[in-house]
């Protein structure tokens, strides 16, 4: 009864306002029929159009469709997946054709647990530990390019980040050795806002790894020196000073060390296997702190009492150590297997740390040991490391991705944002070590961008400092693992792929000024929209705008969103002008915050904007059109169907 309502009510909008069936009036029963039969069809195949371009699901891509089987070793060891600590990026390339049927074994010749995972085909991967093998096994169904990488943090965790899996429709499998990077070598370029200094002689030398200032010319440094399975590998502890060679005070053999802190008293803490241990400058001395059995410290932090905290990634506890006391404790963790990283103190003496496994940020409360573990949204796929701000915000940074972040304990949100847009790299920009500065901004280092950023919570405004790359090399090449700000505003990083270290000198004035007074925009897929922006520039380089958004809307590294005008002239001062910005007919619906980019190549700045995806008009009028004829074909059959029975009835009354 619903529907014949429903067609009675349509039926009597239709017979005020567009009474097309009267001039059926004298078209034999038969006609009518057909008439209302092809109505029907119609409307049924433009809903069928509609239903086409609003995506609904399909069947597989490749079904009927047979590839070839496709067989793939990957070694992982101290030289990283394949020997790419001494290939360019991407290695390896893993190539295939849509459809094939591909097999991954993955072999762990190392002593240390090995993470492989694949965008899009595999995020959750393998992890086999030392010795083992695992096999990956998955069907080719979308073609483009997904990165290959490690998700565990190890020893030689920064060369197994940017391997490639290239899914083509009709390209064969090739697969060739390249030519390795250099070491050492000088930038050919220098910007005036840092200082790079070479601390590694050749490549054999051991990569500078992590680091901490303590003055404007004195920063404590770790080497790192890969071994093989019949030599063994070693950290050093350096002390560099401007203008003197690198003094080693500390060789520790068969030693992974992941981090480095100084406490008040001028004491040099990092972890040595099971141990923390630390240096006394003032004697001269190295000493074991203490030691956590088949704890494994990795990450740690000194607290405002002086006691060292550290997450010890094999027990999975956080562990404390308190050198006044000389006592110790363990606090287990809910969580199995989360694969513990980064740690820090937050102003009210609550402990903070990333479960980069488990996506989880946790906290301790050393007044009785209790955790509470906060998940993390879906989009933040390895949180690493993480510092607390005076107001007890945590920011994070998401080594698996382009984004770093804030998470308010108070209110529990959580906010993302994209590093800036940059001519390679940007979708796994892998932003790591984090750490605040005594005006509260947020410096981190982006691993594969090769860039050091600073973020004003105040302005919202990201800064990034471009580290030189040498003739030849890409900014992959750089790899910029670390960055920490240290006095005279001086903040510090590591070039490790380089074999250099330098500073960022904060102090000096950047040329360049932006503002988004719209910070929200709705775009169409496949179309565009115009987008408020002020850019001012006082360099002598030429400023190109870019956009950056989360690494998820990324097919590849094709960039899903595109700005115009770029490039810009130098000096410019244009004030407010209006962008336009083009969305792909790929980019998935919804909204999500994007980086607006202005750069001169030796600096970049960035606004953010949140930018809304939705379907094209066109979808929407196909479907109302689809409906309207599906209704006026129903209400016209229906209408027909009556009258003919009418007929019929008064015929035989007649007879």
């Amino acid at each position: 009864m619903g529907h014949i309502a429903i067609c009675r009510s349509l039926s009597h909008v239709f017979r005020g306002s567009l009474p097309f069936w009267l001039i059926f009036g004298e078209v034999s029963l038969k006609r009518r029929r057909l008439v209302a039969v092809m109505l029907l069809v119609g409307a049924i195949a433009t809903a069928a159009t509609a239903f086409f371009v609003v995506g609904l699901p399909f069947a597989s891509p490749c079904l009927g469709t047979s590839g070839r089987a496709r067989e793939f070793t990957i070694i992982a060891d101290l030289n990283g997946f394949n020997g790419s600590k001494n290939q360019p990026s991407p290695w390896p390339v893993i190539k295939v054709e849509k459809c094939d049927e591909v097999t991954i074994r993955f072999v762990n010749q190392d002593h240390q647990t090995h993470g492989f995972a694949v965008d899009f085909y595999a995020n959750s991967g393998l992890a086999p530990q030392g010795g083992q093998n695992q096999t990956l096994s998955f069907r080719a169904t979308k073609t483009g390019q997904f990165r290959v990488y490690c998700y565990i943090f190890c020893t030689v965790h920064i060369f197994m980040q940017n391997g490639l899996l290239d899914v083509a429709i009709t390209q064969p499998l090739h697969a060739g050795l390249r030519a390795p990077i250099g070491f050492g070598q000088q930038p050919t370029s220098t910007t005036p806002y840092m200082v790079l200094f070479q601390v590694q002689k050749n490549s054999s030398d051991a990569d500078p790894f992590v680091l901490y200032p303590v003055s404007a010319k004195t920063a404590w440094l770790v080497t790192f020196k890969p071994g093989t399975l019949s030599k063994p590998y070693h950290s050093y502890i350096v002390n560099f000073t401007v203008g003197q060679e690198p003094r080693v005070v500390a060789n520790l053999t068969n030693v992974s060390t992941a981090s480095i802190a100084v406490d008040g008293l001028g004491r040099v803490w990092f972890p040595k296997n099971d141990t923390l241990a630390y240096y006394d400058p003032a004697g001269r001395n190295l000493v074991d702190g203490a030691t956590f059995a088949g704890g494994g410290p990795w990450f740690i932090a000194v607290d405002s009492r002086g006691r060292v905290w550290s997450t010890l990634v094999s027990s999975n506890e956080i562990g404390l150590y308190d050198p006044t006391s000389g006592l110790t404790s363990r606090y287990p963790l809910p969580t199995s297997k989360a694969l513990l990283q980064g740690i820090s103190a937050g102003p009210d003496g609550m402990i903070w740390f990333l479960e980069a496994g488990a996506r989880k940020l946790g906290r301790l409360d050393p007044n009785n040991g209790n955790v509470i573990e906060y998940p993390a949204p879906p989009e933040i796929k390895t949180p690493t490391q993480l510092a607390v701000d005076k107001k007890g915000t945590v920011w994070f940074t998401d080594h698996g991705t382009n984004q770093f972040g804030s998470f308010n304990p108070t209110t529990r949100e959580w906010r993302i944002f994209p590093v800036g847009a940059c001519s390679n790299a940007c979708p796994y920009a892998l932003p790591n070590a984090i750490a605040l500065d005594p005006q509260g901004n947020i410096w981190f280092s982006e691993h594969l961008a090769g860039r050091v950023a600073k973020y004003d919570p105040d302005s919202g405004i990201l800064t990034e400092y471009i580290i030189p790359a040498p003739q030849g090399v890409p900014r992959t090449g750089i790899g910029n693992w670390w960055a920490w700000p240290g006095p005279s505003n001086l903040v510090w990083f590591t070039a490790i792929d380089l074999g250099m270290i330098g500073y960022v000198n904060a102090s000096v004035p950047t040329p360049l000024k932006m503002s988004a007074p719209g910070d929200h925009i709705v775009v169409q897929q496949a179309g565009y929209a115009g987008l408020p922006l002020m850019v001012e520039y006082g360099g002598s380089g030429t400023v190109t705008v870019g956009l950056s958004p989360p690494s998820q809307d990324y097919a590849g590294y094709t960039v899903p969103l595109s700005i115009q005008p770029t490039p810009l002239p130098a000096r410019l001062f244009l004030g407010l002008s209006s962008y336009t910005v083009t969305a792909a007919g790929s980019m998935s619906l919804g909204g999500r915050t994007v980086a607006v980019t202005a750069s001169d190549g030796e600096i970049s700045m960035s606004v953010y904007v949140k930018v809304n995806v939705t379907q094209p008009i066109l979808a929407y009028a196909t479907i109302t059109t689809a409906l309207v004829n599906l209704a006026s074909g129903m209400v016209f059959y229906v209408r027909r169907r009556r009258q003919a029975s009418g007929q019929v009835s008064k015929t035989k009354e007649g007879n």
